[in-house]
Protein backbone atom coordinates (compact mmCIF):
# COMPACT_ATOMS: atom_id res chain seq x y z
CA UNK A 1 0.00 0.00 0.00
CA UNK A 2 0.89 3.69 -0.15
CA UNK A 3 2.35 5.32 2.95
CA UNK A 4 3.86 8.60 3.94
CA UNK A 5 7.58 7.93 4.56
CA UNK A 6 9.80 10.46 6.30
CA UNK A 7 12.76 11.19 4.01
CA UNK A 8 14.66 14.13 5.54
CA UNK A 9 14.14 17.62 6.91
CA UNK A 10 14.29 19.11 3.43
CA UNK A 11 11.71 16.93 1.68
CA UNK A 12 9.71 15.87 4.76
CA UNK A 13 7.00 13.21 4.31
CA UNK A 14 6.77 11.65 0.83
CA UNK A 15 4.27 9.09 -0.51
CA UNK A 16 5.93 5.71 -1.14
CA UNK A 17 4.59 2.29 -2.18
CA UNK A 18 5.45 -0.20 0.60
CA UNK A 19 5.46 -3.99 0.30
CA UNK A 20 5.75 -6.54 3.14
CA UNK A 21 6.35 -10.22 2.35
CA UNK A 22 8.62 -13.17 3.27
CA UNK A 23 10.13 -11.36 6.26
CA UNK A 24 11.19 -8.32 4.22
CA UNK A 25 9.84 -4.76 4.13
CA UNK A 26 10.56 -2.90 0.87
CA UNK A 27 9.53 0.44 -0.57
CA UNK A 28 9.30 1.91 -4.07
CA UNK A 29 8.84 5.44 -5.33
CA UNK A 30 5.45 4.44 -6.78
CA UNK A 31 3.47 1.26 -7.42
CA UNK A 32 4.03 1.38 -11.19
CA UNK A 33 7.84 1.38 -10.61
CA UNK A 34 8.01 -1.98 -8.79
CA UNK A 35 9.41 -3.70 -11.88
CA UNK A 36 12.43 -1.40 -11.80
CA UNK A 37 13.57 -2.56 -8.35
CA UNK A 38 12.99 -1.29 -4.81
CA UNK A 39 14.48 1.91 -3.42
CA UNK A 40 15.40 0.12 -0.20
CA UNK A 41 14.50 -2.90 1.93
CA UNK A 42 15.12 -4.24 5.43
CA UNK A 43 14.88 -7.70 6.96
CA UNK A 44 12.21 -7.91 9.68
CA UNK A 45 13.77 -10.91 11.43
CA UNK A 46 15.08 -8.74 14.29
CA UNK A 47 12.91 -5.68 13.74
CA UNK A 48 10.80 -3.84 16.30
CA UNK A 49 7.63 -1.92 15.45
CA UNK A 50 6.46 0.95 17.67
CA UNK A 51 3.32 3.05 17.31
CA UNK A 52 3.81 6.77 17.83
CA UNK A 53 2.68 8.09 21.20
CA UNK A 54 0.74 11.09 19.87
CA UNK A 55 0.23 10.56 16.12
CA UNK A 56 -2.52 7.89 15.65
CA UNK A 57 -1.44 7.24 12.04
CA UNK A 58 2.33 6.93 12.48
CA UNK A 59 4.51 3.94 13.37
CA UNK A 60 8.28 3.32 13.30
CA UNK A 61 10.09 0.17 12.16
CA UNK A 62 13.58 -0.23 13.65
CA UNK A 63 16.31 -2.72 12.71
CA UNK A 64 19.56 -2.01 14.54
CA UNK A 65 20.55 1.56 13.66
CA UNK A 66 18.16 1.78 10.70
CA UNK A 67 14.73 3.36 11.34
CA UNK A 68 11.84 3.82 8.93
CA UNK A 69 9.24 6.40 9.93
CA UNK A 70 5.89 5.56 8.27
CA UNK A 71 2.45 7.18 8.37
CA UNK A 72 -0.74 5.39 7.31
CA UNK A 73 -3.95 6.98 6.00
CA UNK A 74 -5.81 6.30 9.26
CA UNK A 75 -5.52 4.46 12.56
CA UNK A 76 -7.25 1.30 11.25
CA UNK A 77 -4.80 1.05 8.37
CA UNK A 78 -1.90 1.51 10.78
CA UNK A 79 -3.07 -1.30 13.08
CA UNK A 80 -3.48 -3.67 10.11
CA UNK A 81 0.04 -2.99 8.90
CA UNK A 82 1.59 -3.23 12.35
CA UNK A 83 0.10 -6.72 12.75
CA UNK A 84 1.32 -7.73 9.27
CA UNK A 85 4.85 -6.51 9.96
CA UNK A 86 4.98 -8.17 13.37
CA UNK A 87 3.86 -11.49 11.84
CA UNK A 88 6.71 -11.18 9.32
CA UNK A 89 9.22 -10.62 12.10
CA UNK A 90 9.07 -14.38 12.76
CA UNK A 91 10.11 -15.24 9.17
CA UNK A 92 12.71 -18.05 9.00
CA UNK A 93 15.12 -18.39 6.08
CA UNK A 94 15.35 -21.54 3.92
CA UNK A 95 18.30 -22.95 5.85
CA UNK A 96 16.08 -23.06 8.97
CA UNK A 97 18.28 -20.58 10.81
CA UNK A 98 17.04 -17.23 11.89
CA UNK A 99 18.83 -14.43 10.08
CA UNK A 100 20.73 -11.98 12.27
CA UNK A 101 20.03 -8.27 11.77
CA UNK A 102 20.15 -8.06 7.96
CA UNK A 103 19.95 -4.53 6.65
CA UNK A 104 19.85 -3.21 3.09
CA UNK A 105 20.10 0.55 2.76
CA UNK A 106 19.75 2.14 -0.63
CA UNK A 107 22.76 4.23 -1.67
CA UNK A 108 24.24 4.91 1.80
CA UNK A 109 27.27 7.13 2.24
CA UNK A 110 29.88 6.95 4.98
CA UNK A 111 28.92 10.43 6.20
CA UNK A 112 25.33 9.28 6.85
CA UNK A 113 26.18 6.01 8.61
CA UNK A 114 24.94 5.76 12.22
CA UNK A 115 27.51 5.40 15.02
CA UNK A 116 28.68 1.86 15.69
CA UNK A 117 28.41 0.25 19.10
CA UNK A 118 31.85 -1.18 19.91
CA UNK A 119 30.21 -4.22 21.53
CA UNK A 120 28.31 -5.26 18.41
CA UNK A 121 29.15 -8.73 17.21
CA UNK A 122 31.30 -8.79 14.08
CA UNK A 123 29.46 -11.96 13.07
CA UNK A 124 26.30 -9.88 12.61
CA UNK A 125 28.09 -7.86 9.95
CA UNK A 126 29.23 -11.05 8.22
CA UNK A 127 25.63 -12.29 8.14
CA UNK A 128 24.63 -8.95 6.67
CA UNK A 129 27.26 -9.32 3.95
CA UNK A 130 25.92 -12.79 3.10
CA UNK A 131 22.42 -11.34 2.76
CA UNK A 132 23.67 -8.61 0.45
CA UNK A 133 25.62 -11.22 -1.53
CA UNK A 134 22.40 -13.19 -2.10
CA UNK A 135 20.66 -10.03 -3.29
CA UNK A 136 23.54 -9.31 -5.67
CA UNK A 137 23.47 -12.88 -7.00
CA UNK A 138 19.77 -12.62 -7.80
CA UNK A 139 20.23 -9.24 -9.46
CA UNK A 140 23.18 -10.44 -11.57
CA UNK A 141 21.22 -13.51 -12.67
CA UNK A 142 18.30 -11.30 -13.61
CA UNK A 143 20.50 -8.97 -15.64
CA UNK A 144 22.14 -11.94 -17.39
CA UNK A 145 18.77 -13.43 -18.31
CA UNK A 146 17.62 -10.08 -19.67
CA UNK A 147 20.69 -9.65 -21.82
CA UNK A 148 20.37 -13.20 -23.23
CA UNK A 149 16.87 -12.44 -24.49
CA UNK A 150 18.20 -10.12 -27.18
CA UNK A 151 15.24 -10.15 -29.51
CA UNK A 152 12.71 -9.86 -26.74
CA UNK A 153 14.78 -7.11 -25.12
CA UNK A 154 14.73 -5.08 -28.31
CA UNK A 155 10.96 -5.39 -28.42
CA UNK A 156 10.68 -4.27 -24.82
CA UNK A 157 12.94 -1.29 -25.46
CA UNK A 158 10.83 -0.32 -28.46
CA UNK A 159 7.80 -0.40 -26.16
CA UNK A 160 9.46 2.09 -23.83
CA UNK A 161 10.91 -0.23 -21.12
CA UNK A 162 14.52 0.14 -19.92
CA UNK A 163 16.98 -1.30 -17.46
CA UNK A 164 17.35 1.86 -15.42
CA UNK A 165 15.52 0.47 -12.41
CA UNK A 166 17.62 -2.71 -12.25
CA UNK A 167 20.78 -0.65 -12.64
CA UNK A 168 19.73 1.63 -9.75
CA UNK A 169 18.97 -1.35 -7.51
CA UNK A 170 22.25 -3.06 -8.45
CA UNK A 171 24.20 0.08 -7.66
CA UNK A 172 22.39 0.54 -4.32
CA UNK A 173 23.15 -3.05 -3.28
CA UNK A 174 26.80 -2.66 -4.29
CA UNK A 175 27.02 0.47 -2.17
CA UNK A 176 25.43 -1.47 0.67
CA UNK A 177 28.17 -4.13 0.41
CA UNK A 178 30.91 -1.50 0.43
CA UNK A 179 29.34 0.31 3.39
CA UNK A 180 29.03 -2.91 5.39
CA UNK A 181 32.69 -3.75 4.69
CA UNK A 182 33.64 -0.25 5.86
CA UNK A 183 31.65 -0.78 9.06
CA UNK A 184 33.43 -4.10 9.62
CA UNK A 185 36.77 -2.32 9.31
CA UNK A 186 35.55 0.38 11.70
CA UNK A 187 34.53 -2.28 14.23
CA UNK A 188 37.97 -3.89 14.01
CA UNK A 189 39.76 -0.53 14.30
CA UNK A 190 37.62 0.55 17.27
CA UNK A 191 38.28 -2.68 19.13
CA UNK A 192 41.99 -2.51 18.37
CA UNK A 193 42.11 1.05 19.73
CA UNK A 194 40.11 0.00 22.82
CA UNK A 195 42.49 -2.85 23.65
CA UNK A 196 45.56 -0.69 22.96
CA UNK A 197 44.20 1.91 25.38
CA UNK A 198 43.49 -0.70 28.05
CA UNK A 199 46.93 -2.27 27.63
CA UNK A 200 48.60 1.13 27.86
CA UNK A 201 46.63 1.92 31.03
CA UNK A 202 47.77 -1.36 32.61
CA UNK A 203 51.41 -0.62 31.75
CA UNK A 204 51.14 2.93 33.12
CA UNK A 205 49.57 1.70 36.37
CA UNK A 206 52.37 -0.81 36.79
CA UNK A 207 54.99 1.83 36.01
CA UNK A 208 53.39 4.30 38.43
CA UNK A 209 53.26 1.69 41.21
CA UNK A 210 56.89 0.67 40.68
CA UNK A 211 57.99 4.31 40.47
CA UNK A 212 56.22 5.22 43.74
CA UNK A 213 57.73 2.18 45.47
CA UNK A 214 61.25 3.11 44.34
CA UNK A 215 60.80 6.74 45.39
CA UNK A 216 59.43 5.65 48.75
CA UNK A 217 62.40 3.38 49.39
CA UNK A 218 64.78 6.11 48.25
CA UNK A 219 63.10 8.66 50.50
CA UNK A 220 63.41 6.39 53.54
CA UNK A 221 67.10 5.81 52.87
CA UNK A 222 68.00 9.46 52.25
CA UNK A 223 65.60 11.03 54.72
CA UNK A 224 64.42 13.38 51.95
CA UNK A 225 60.65 13.71 52.11
CA UNK A 226 60.23 16.27 49.32
CA UNK A 227 57.91 15.33 46.44
CA UNK A 228 56.86 17.05 43.25
CA UNK A 229 53.95 19.26 44.21
CA UNK A 230 51.35 21.56 42.77
CA UNK A 231 48.88 23.88 44.45
CA UNK A 232 45.24 22.97 44.81
CA UNK A 233 42.52 25.63 44.38
CA UNK A 234 42.67 26.57 48.06
CA UNK A 235 46.42 27.09 47.96
CA UNK A 236 47.24 24.01 50.03
CA UNK A 237 50.02 21.68 48.91
CA UNK A 238 48.91 18.26 47.66
CA UNK A 239 50.84 15.41 46.08
CA UNK A 240 51.01 15.29 42.30
CA UNK A 241 51.13 11.61 41.38
CA UNK A 242 51.28 11.91 37.60
CA UNK A 243 52.39 14.79 35.41
CA UNK A 244 51.99 15.39 31.69
CA UNK A 245 52.35 18.31 29.29
CA UNK A 246 48.82 19.58 30.03
CA UNK A 247 49.05 19.35 33.85
CA UNK A 248 49.53 23.08 34.40
CA UNK A 249 46.65 24.06 32.11
CA UNK A 250 44.43 21.42 33.72
CA UNK A 251 45.19 22.61 37.24
CA UNK A 252 44.47 26.23 36.31
CA UNK A 253 41.10 25.33 34.77
CA UNK A 254 40.10 23.22 37.79
CA UNK A 255 40.86 26.19 40.02
CA UNK A 256 38.66 28.46 37.91
CA UNK A 257 35.78 25.97 37.77
CA UNK A 258 35.79 25.29 41.51
CA UNK A 259 35.12 28.98 42.13
CA UNK A 260 31.57 28.21 40.90
CA UNK A 261 30.90 26.22 44.09
CA UNK A 262 30.10 29.50 45.81
CA UNK A 263 26.27 29.53 45.66
CA UNK A 264 25.87 32.65 47.80
CA UNK A 265 24.76 34.72 44.81
CA UNK A 266 24.09 32.57 41.70
CA UNK A 267 23.16 35.68 39.69
CA UNK A 268 26.48 37.41 40.37
CA UNK A 269 29.25 37.94 37.85
CA UNK A 270 26.89 38.38 34.95
CA UNK A 271 25.01 35.06 35.24
CA UNK A 272 21.33 35.31 34.33
CA UNK A 273 18.83 32.55 35.12
CA UNK A 274 17.08 31.46 31.91
CA UNK A 275 15.09 28.39 32.95
CA UNK A 276 14.15 26.25 35.94
CA UNK A 277 13.07 22.61 36.01
CA UNK A 278 12.41 21.16 39.46
CA UNK A 279 15.73 21.09 41.36
CA UNK A 280 17.59 22.30 38.27
CA UNK A 281 18.34 25.93 37.45
CA UNK A 282 20.13 27.03 34.29
CA UNK A 283 22.10 30.28 34.02
CA UNK A 284 23.65 32.01 31.01
CA UNK A 285 26.10 34.78 30.21
CA UNK A 286 25.69 36.45 26.85
CA UNK A 287 29.10 36.34 25.20
CA UNK A 288 30.11 36.99 21.59
CA UNK A 289 33.70 36.36 20.44
CA UNK A 290 34.80 37.33 16.94
CA UNK A 291 31.17 37.51 15.87
CA UNK A 292 30.37 33.98 17.17
CA UNK A 293 27.87 33.13 19.90
CA UNK A 294 29.84 31.56 22.79
CA UNK A 295 27.36 31.95 25.67
CA UNK A 296 28.70 30.12 28.77
CA UNK A 297 25.97 28.10 30.47
CA UNK A 298 25.83 26.91 34.06
CA UNK A 299 23.35 24.34 35.34
CA UNK A 300 22.88 23.77 39.09
CA UNK A 301 21.17 20.52 40.01
CA UNK A 302 20.70 18.12 42.95
CA UNK A 303 19.80 14.43 42.72
CA UNK A 304 19.58 11.53 45.12
CA UNK A 305 20.69 7.88 45.14
CA UNK A 306 24.16 8.49 43.63
CA UNK A 307 27.60 9.64 44.78
CA UNK A 308 29.78 12.36 43.28
CA UNK A 309 32.36 9.82 42.13
CA UNK A 310 29.70 7.75 40.36
CA UNK A 311 28.40 10.80 38.50
CA UNK A 312 31.87 11.85 37.39
CA UNK A 313 32.91 8.30 36.55
CA UNK A 314 30.12 7.82 34.01
CA UNK A 315 30.62 11.31 32.62
CA UNK A 316 34.35 10.72 32.05
CA UNK A 317 34.63 6.98 31.29
CA UNK A 318 35.19 6.65 27.50
CA UNK A 319 33.61 3.20 27.13
CA UNK A 320 30.09 4.40 28.06
CA UNK A 321 30.01 7.80 26.35
CA UNK A 322 27.75 6.63 23.53
CA UNK A 323 25.29 5.17 26.06
CA UNK A 324 24.20 8.62 27.24
CA UNK A 325 25.59 11.14 24.71
CA UNK A 326 23.02 11.06 21.91
CA UNK A 327 24.72 13.68 19.71
CA UNK A 328 28.04 11.82 19.26
CA UNK A 329 28.63 10.21 15.87
CA UNK A 330 32.30 9.11 16.07
CA UNK A 331 34.31 8.85 19.31
CA UNK A 332 38.00 7.88 19.62
CA UNK A 333 40.52 7.99 22.47
CA UNK A 334 43.74 9.28 20.87
CA UNK A 335 45.98 9.10 23.94
CA UNK A 336 45.79 8.09 27.59
CA UNK A 337 47.88 10.54 29.66
CA UNK A 338 47.19 8.84 32.98
CA UNK A 339 44.60 6.49 34.44
CA UNK A 340 41.98 9.27 34.58
CA UNK A 341 43.08 11.61 31.76
CA UNK A 342 42.57 11.05 28.04
CA UNK A 343 42.68 13.05 24.83
CA UNK A 344 39.55 12.40 22.79
CA UNK A 345 38.34 13.17 19.27
CA UNK A 346 34.64 13.10 18.48
CA UNK A 347 32.26 14.20 15.77
CA UNK A 348 28.67 15.18 16.40
CA UNK A 349 25.64 14.25 14.36
CA UNK A 350 24.86 16.88 11.78
CA UNK A 351 21.88 19.15 12.39
CA UNK A 352 20.67 20.42 9.04
CA UNK A 353 21.30 23.03 7.63
CA UNK A 354 24.43 23.63 9.76
CA UNK A 355 27.71 21.87 8.94
CA UNK A 356 28.79 18.88 11.03
CA UNK A 357 30.93 19.72 14.09
CA UNK A 358 33.87 17.92 15.66
CA UNK A 359 36.04 18.59 18.70
CA UNK A 360 39.43 17.49 20.04
CA UNK A 361 39.76 17.79 23.79
CA UNK A 362 41.44 16.63 26.98
CA UNK A 363 39.19 14.99 29.57
CA UNK A 364 40.30 14.41 33.16
CA UNK A 365 38.57 13.16 36.31
CA UNK A 366 40.03 14.52 39.57
CA UNK A 367 39.18 14.21 43.26
CA UNK A 368 39.25 17.57 45.06
CA UNK A 369 40.60 17.07 48.56
CA UNK A 370 40.06 20.62 49.87
CA UNK A 371 37.09 22.14 48.04
CA UNK A 372 35.86 25.67 48.72
CA UNK A 373 33.26 25.75 51.49
CA UNK A 374 29.58 25.88 50.55
CA UNK A 375 27.75 27.62 53.39
CA UNK A 376 27.44 25.37 56.42
CA UNK A 377 27.21 22.19 54.35
CA UNK A 378 30.19 19.84 54.54
CA UNK A 379 30.49 17.45 51.61
CA UNK A 380 31.63 13.88 52.09
CA UNK A 381 33.68 14.13 48.90
CA UNK A 382 34.07 16.33 45.82
CA UNK A 383 34.92 15.25 42.28
CA UNK A 384 35.32 17.14 39.02
CA UNK A 385 35.57 16.20 35.36
CA UNK A 386 37.32 18.89 33.34
CA UNK A 387 37.25 18.93 29.52
CA UNK A 388 38.96 21.52 27.33
CA UNK A 389 40.14 21.74 23.72
CA UNK A 390 43.74 20.83 22.87
CA UNK A 391 45.79 19.91 19.80
CA UNK A 392 47.15 16.45 19.09
CA UNK A 393 49.47 15.20 16.30
CA UNK A 394 47.51 11.96 15.77
CA UNK A 395 44.16 13.65 15.20
CA UNK A 396 42.72 12.92 11.75
CA UNK A 397 39.75 15.28 11.35
CA UNK A 398 36.72 14.09 9.40
CA UNK A 399 36.42 15.92 6.09
CA UNK A 400 33.80 18.66 6.08
CA UNK A 401 33.59 19.04 9.87
CA UNK A 402 33.86 22.45 11.52
CA UNK A 403 36.02 22.41 14.66
CA UNK A 404 34.22 23.46 17.85
CA UNK A 405 36.21 24.66 20.89
CA UNK A 406 34.97 23.61 24.33
CA UNK A 407 35.46 24.38 28.02
CA UNK A 408 33.30 21.97 30.05
CA UNK A 409 33.27 20.98 33.70
CA UNK A 410 31.09 18.70 35.80
CA UNK A 411 31.52 19.35 39.55
CA UNK A 412 29.82 16.92 41.94
CA UNK A 413 29.67 16.78 45.75
CA UNK A 414 28.27 13.98 47.92
CA UNK A 415 26.21 14.85 51.00
CA UNK A 416 25.17 12.07 53.39
CA UNK A 417 22.25 12.02 55.82
CA UNK A 418 23.08 9.43 58.47
CA UNK A 419 20.27 6.93 59.28
CA UNK A 420 18.45 7.77 62.51
CA UNK A 421 18.54 4.14 63.61
CA UNK A 422 22.33 4.03 63.25
CA UNK A 423 22.14 1.52 60.42
CA UNK A 424 24.41 1.33 57.38
CA UNK A 425 24.54 4.08 54.77
CA UNK A 426 22.37 3.23 51.78
CA UNK A 427 21.56 5.05 48.53
CA UNK A 428 18.55 6.62 50.22
CA UNK A 429 21.02 8.53 52.44
CA UNK A 430 22.76 10.17 49.46
CA UNK A 431 22.36 13.58 47.88
CA UNK A 432 24.61 14.69 45.02
CA UNK A 433 24.89 18.41 44.24
CA UNK A 434 25.93 19.08 40.65
CA UNK A 435 27.27 22.08 38.79
CA UNK A 436 27.63 21.69 35.04
CA UNK A 437 29.28 24.51 33.15
CA UNK A 438 29.93 24.65 29.40
CA UNK A 439 31.47 27.29 27.19
CA UNK A 440 31.28 26.17 23.54
CA UNK A 441 32.58 28.10 20.56
CA UNK A 442 30.77 26.26 17.75
CA UNK A 443 32.97 27.60 14.95
CA UNK A 444 31.53 28.69 11.62
CA UNK A 445 28.37 30.73 11.53
CA UNK A 446 24.96 30.06 13.07
CA UNK A 447 22.09 32.44 13.94
CA UNK A 448 22.31 33.73 17.51
CA UNK A 449 18.59 33.23 18.16
CA UNK A 450 18.78 29.60 17.01
CA UNK A 451 21.83 28.75 19.13
CA UNK A 452 20.43 30.37 22.26
CA UNK A 453 17.09 28.62 21.77
CA UNK A 454 18.86 25.26 21.40
CA UNK A 455 21.00 25.85 24.50
CA UNK A 456 17.98 26.76 26.61
CA UNK A 457 16.08 23.67 25.51
CA UNK A 458 18.79 21.02 25.23
CA UNK A 459 20.97 21.60 28.32
CA UNK A 460 18.23 20.76 30.87
CA UNK A 461 17.19 17.74 28.77
CA UNK A 462 20.80 16.55 28.62
CA UNK A 463 21.42 16.89 32.36
CA UNK A 464 18.15 15.16 33.28
CA UNK A 465 18.88 12.35 30.82
CA UNK A 466 22.43 11.87 32.12
CA UNK A 467 21.51 11.88 35.84
CA UNK A 468 18.69 9.39 35.21
CA UNK A 469 21.16 7.21 33.30
CA UNK A 470 23.62 7.15 36.23
CA UNK A 471 20.85 6.41 38.73
CA UNK A 472 19.71 3.42 36.67
CA UNK A 473 23.28 2.14 36.18
CA UNK A 474 24.17 2.27 39.88
CA UNK A 475 20.92 1.34 41.62
CA UNK A 476 22.00 -2.28 42.22
CA UNK A 477 25.72 -1.58 42.73
CA UNK A 478 27.74 -0.95 45.88
CA UNK A 479 28.31 2.69 46.78
CA UNK A 480 31.37 4.20 45.10
CA UNK A 481 33.16 7.00 46.98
Amino acid sequence: GVFGKWTNYYHGWQDRFVCCQDGTLSYYRAQDETEFGCRGSISLTKASTVCHEFDPCRFDVTVGDNIWYLRAADETEREKWVKTIQSNECFVSTDKKKVKKRIFISSPSMSSLPPLDETRDLQEKMDELKTLQNILDRQVSKLQDLYKLTDKLKTLLLNGADLKGDAITFRATSNGVLSTISQCLQLVNNRELLWQTRLKTIHEKKFSTDHQRIESESSVESGDEEDDIFFDPEGEVVEQKVTHEHSEALNQRIKEHLALLDHSDPDANGWEQITEDGEMKVYRKELVQDGLICDPLKAVHSVGLVTAKEMCHYFWFPDVRRDWEETVDVFDVLETLDEATTINYQTHKQVWPAAQRDCLYLSSMVKVDNPPSVGDKIPHDTWIVCNFSVDHPEANPVSGCVRALIEVALICQTFITLPKDGGPITRDCLQCDIIYVANVNPGGWAPASVLRSIYKREYPKFLNRFTNYVQQKTKDLKLLF
